[in-house]
């Protein structure tokens, strides 16, 4: 049995069919393994896709982290040029969120 953890920015509905197509073969044995969490770069509010995959991902009971990159796309899509500092601080608080889970 493996632990995965899913990342998904639950921008459409082709990321919610692929994470419950994912969540029901995990329940039934297909895929070897459980979510131990989902991780998604857009908060509660953003957009109202991400705001449904946010609630299939709690509806199914997988624990959830939000971490926002809204910012952070801004500055990479303005050209800002320390925006790979910003990416890296990013990344590093994405892991210290994700650490505790045992993937």
């Amino acid at each position: 049995m493996f632990n995965f953890g899913w990342f998904s920015s639950g921008r459409d509905q082709a990321a919610i069919d692929l994470f419950v197509a994912a969540h029901e073969h995990m329940a039934r044995g297909f895929i070897p393994g459980r979510l131990a969490y989902v991780f998604c770069d857009r908060e509660p509010g953003e957009t109202p896709a991400s705001d449904r995959f946010l609630a299939e991902v709690r509806r199914r009971g997988v624990p959830l982290v939000t971490h926002s990159s809204r910012a952070l796309r801004r500055l990479i899509r303005d050209g800002v040029p320390e925006c790979e500092a910003f990416r890296e601080a990013y990344h590093a608080q994405a892991i210290a969120l994700l650490q505790d889970f045992p993937v």
